[in-house]
């Protein structure tokens, strides 16, 4: 991206230093660039040309005849009504971005063949149409890329918004960086077999694309891509080969490597086979693949690049063969449907989080940085559960499949993420004695529908409860002391708590901004209950209710600022400015009430 930058900051500045001499011929502008050879470029005017207009060879100023040999980058910038323009056999240099939103613009001609550039059904190519230079924003439907063509210029059809179907012929083998970048009507592309290097940001924006075809996988595997946007597979729901949408994938043995983003963000892959002779896969290979159910990585492979699985979070499990040696940073970052994985002792080197949130890894090396990520290394499996001690006190996963589920009496401390994004599971009985539950322990649970809290759990870690969507009550009982924030971010269930207030352990946000149920608070025990007119102070709705005072009735609030005053009755209903705490004071009887 830096190179990019500092290109067209050089073509700003070759600009602003031609057109600092600069005079106006016909409605166009134009800027000496050499006074020797008396040379210059041109550009709009103060009134933007619209329609189709000629760009002539020869201007004249001051007596003195101009030769027009070069188009400067933005030179016809954001002229919304040109629709055509035809440029003389003299011009030697058109930069990128010369026509820049210029969005009718539907045709470019060259005057002469005598020229360094040629056109053709109005796209610019250079002299021997090796190269595309330009195609016009106005563009529509479909274009098959002449088999001449080799390289696709930067930009040359970035904003061509009424591109459907591009056929990319075999002789290509570049494509520059933004190429078809902000093309978000363009469903199809074809690749050709050639093509080796697509460059930064190619198809950026390119959201409408839902369909990409190579030839072969050969094809497809020897591109090199400057990002994830270059890839445009990255934006389509479909790989096709040879006319055929491909959901199992298996790489041939013919195939020695898997490059960068190869098959990035690949939607209609279900299933991956890598052959044997692969020996790398490259960093985001199959990132976010969310529909992978099935990889089988071959024998011969000894790296796997960083975040080269990341995300494909419907993956159950993995198989990764004795032959790996490394495994990149966040390599299996998010594939929290993970279960157990084992790794072989060949691997000596483990990145930073490559299985975040995996249910348990079963690993004897000697790597550092263990669990990477994970919620359990070389854990204790009983059954549908994980514990990281042989007592089984701390269970730090579930590896059911859902439903109702008991946790054995003997666990004190339910782990952070243990349940973490269980769709399936209906209920879960926790017994007496759990003392805390650990934050995202619940996270993501949607299907689950009843959670009974003990007396015996004291903490409750942040987002434990966020997104459970399907809860309808909680109880928080007295018991506990703490909780984390946005426990029920997300949620719209009832929370009973067995307090009159928050108590100070509980965090400012302990229910999350998005939290969209009600709290219901325990109601306040009267401050005197020994005779039958004794004074009872509570609080009822927005009011403050005063019974039986014998004497004046003072309420104060959190401040100490006296707010209200009057005289003894019987029933006293006392509206107040808004919630929070008050004192309210009768006599001898004080009397701490919240306001909701």
């Amino acid at each position: 991206m830096k190179n990019k930058i500092l290109f067209v900051t050089f073509l700003l500045m070759a600009s602003v230093s031609a057109w600092a001499d600069s005079f106006t011929f016909g409605n166009l502008e134009y800027a000496v660039i050499d006074s020797a050879n008396h040379y210059v470029s041109v550009g709009q005017g103060e009134t933007k040309p619209e329609g189709d207009i000629v760009i002539p060879a020869e201007v004249e100023n001051g007596g003195i005849k101009y030769t027009v040999t070069a188009i400067y980058g933005y030179s016809f910038s954001s002229c919304s009504e040109l629709t055509s323009v035809t440029i003389p056999e003299v011009v030697t240099v058109i930069h990128e971005l010369a026509f820049l939103h210029c969005n009718k613009l539907t045709e470019i001609n060259v005057a002469s063949d005598n020229s360094k550039y040629s056109s053709q059904d109005g796209v610019l190519f250079n002299k021997d149409k090796t190269t595309l230079v330009f195609c016009p924003k106005g563009k529509v439907g479909t274009y098959i890329i002449p088999n001449s063509v080799r390289t696709i210029d930067p930009s040359a059809f970035e904003d061509c918004k009424n591109l459907n179907t591009v056929v990319i012929g075999d002789s290509v083998k570049s494509i520059g960086s933004y190429a078809f970048r902000n093309c978000y009507n363009l469903t199809s592309v074809v690749i050709g077999d050639s093509v080796k290097k697509i460059g930064w940001n190619a198809f950026g924006d390119c959201n409408g694309l839902t369909k990409v075809e190579y030839s072969s996988i050969e094809s497809l595997l020897k591109i090199k891509y400057d990002n994830e946007c270059a890839n445009p597979i990255y934006y389509a729901k479909c790989l096709y080969i040879n006319g055929k949408e491909v959901t199992e994938l298996i790489i041939p043995n013919t195939i020695k490597s898997i490059n960068d983003y190869a098959f990035n963000k690949c939607q209609s892959l279900t299933s991956v086979v890598i052959g044997d002779s692969v020996k790398s896969i490259g960093s985001y290979a199959f990132a976010d693949c969310y529909n992978l159910t099935s990889v089988v990585i071959g024998d011969s492979v000894k790296s796997i690049g960083r975040n080269a699985f990341s995300y494909c979070y419907n993956l159950p499990s993995v198989v990764i063969g004795d032959s790996v040696k490394s495994i990149g940073e966040e390599a299996f970052y998010y594939c929290y449907n993970f279960k157990t994985v084992v790794i072989p002792d060949s691997v000596s080197t483990i990145g930073k989080s490559a299985f975040c949130r995996a249910k348990n890894i079963v690993y004897s090396g000697n790597a550092k940085g263990g669990p990477w990520g994970a919620l359990t290394l070389n854990g204790i499996i009983d059954g549908d559960f994980v514990y990281s001690d042989a007592g089984k006190t701390n269970l730090t996963a579930y590896i059911g499949d859902g439903g109702d589920v008991v946790i054995p009496d003997a666990v004190i401390n339910i782990g952070i993420c243990a349940f973490y994004d269980c769709p399936n599971l209906k209920s879960v009985t926790i017994p007496n004695s759990v003392t805390s539950i650990g934050g995202y322990a619940f996270f993501c649970c949607s299907g689950l529908t009843s959670i009974p809290i003990p007396n015996s759990v004291t903490g409750i870690g942040r987002y434990v409860f966020a997104y459970c969507s399907g809860l309808t009550s909680v109880t928080i009982p007295n018991s506990v002391t703490s909780i984390g924030d946005y426990v029920f971010e997300g949620c719209t269930t009832t929370i009973y708590c067995d307090f009159e207030s928050k108590p100070e352990g509980w965090d400012w946000h302990w229910k999350g901004d998005e939290y969209e149920g009600e709290v219901i608070w325990k109601t306040a025990t009267p401050a005197t209950e020994t005779a039958a007119n004794a004074v009872s102070i509570y609080a009822c709705g927005k009011n403050i209710v005063v019974e039986n005072a014998a004497e004046e009735i003072r309420v104060y609030d959190a401040m100490g600022r006296l707010v209200y005053r009057d005289a003894a009755r019987h029933v006293s209903t006392i509206t107040v400015n808004g919630t929070g705490a008050y004192i309210v004071k009768v006599g001898d009887v004080v009397k701490r009430v919240v306001v909701r």
